[in-house]
């Protein structure tokens, strides 16, 4: 069989050797643009939101979208935190069908937004009477992500939960609120009370402080007919960041228990 003479690089070479090479050179594009193909999913999974809360600037937040979608959860982090301190969490909960959003609070993480030392009761309310504001806002973002009507979960960590009422009040499926290493202020407890449908998880370590917080959970279980349990972990660090990075994969198994249940739980404090 005649083949043409060609040279590369100064050797002979066939027109069938260049052909080969002129294939590989088309393939390889495609097979990194087929790769990105299936990778986008994912890619697009976790998101960059800013929450717009003008004139006082905007919140960063996180969505993280699940696809199907079986449940939504958002997550407010304790004050002198960030989104962060919920990140193993998210990716749990969207893994199990939950589009989720985290977002920093006002004068956190990343958020451009004015910045407060909190070193006084005063500053300390400056920036956490926003909760309920700003929480409705980054709210009304993840319900836009999923279908009328999904499950929302809400999980509060730290003093933020004493602030939440409103947030609670005006979030019409909202069906069940995780207290992570929060004190329960007495107003939060009312509005729990008053919401009798709604699930309450409490998620505290084991020691004196959490213990009365601890009786605090038992009297919204006693006093209404909300599905409720306490999971006391042995020891924590600090707040919930401190709980998950101790105790990571049993808390987490137990809220995505709790959020999906496998069977229908028991109603009380375990």
């Amino acid at each position: 069989m005649k083949t043409e003479k060609l040279s590369v690089l100064g050797r002979p070479v066939t027109k069938r050797f260049t052909d080969f090479r002129r294939r590989r050179r088309l393939v390889a594009p495609l097979s990194a643009l087929a790769l990105l193909c299936l990778l986008a999913p994912g890619l697009r999974a976790q998101q960059r939101v800013w929450i717009n809360i003008q004139p006082d600037g905007e919140l960063a937040g996180t969505l993280w979208e699940a696809t199907p979608v079986s449940g939504a959860a958002l997550f407010v982090h304790g004050c002198l935190s960030d989104q962060t301190e919920f990140g193993e969490l998210a990716r749990a909960l969207r893994s199990s069908g939950n589009t989720v959003m985290t977002y920093d609070l006002f004068s956190h993480g990343e958020s451009r937004t004015q910045r407060v030392e909190i070193v006084s009761q005063e500053t300390h309310d400056q920036v956490l009477g926003r909760v309920s504001h700003d929480g409705m806002k980054a709210r009304d973002i993840l319900m836009s992500h999923v279908p009328t009507g999904t499950p929302l979960t809400l999980i509060l960590a730290g003093c933020t939960a004493a602030w939440a009422n409103e947030l609670i009040r005006t979030s019409a499926d909202l069906v069940q609120v995780i207290l992570f290493s929060a004190p329960l202020h007495p107003d939060i407890s009312e509005t729990l009370s008053d919401r009798p449908n709604l699930a309450l998880l409490g998620i505290s370590a084991e020691d004196d402080v959490e213990r009365m917080r601890t009786a605090l959970y038992e009297n919204i279980a006693s006093s209404s007919s909300t599905r409720s349990r306490m999971l006391t972990v042995s020891s924590g660090g600090h707040g919930a960041r401190g709980i998950i990075e101790r105790h990571g994969t049993e808390v987490i198994n137990s809220i995505l228990q709790w959020i999906n249940p496998m069977e229908p739980q028991p109603t009380g404090v375990n």
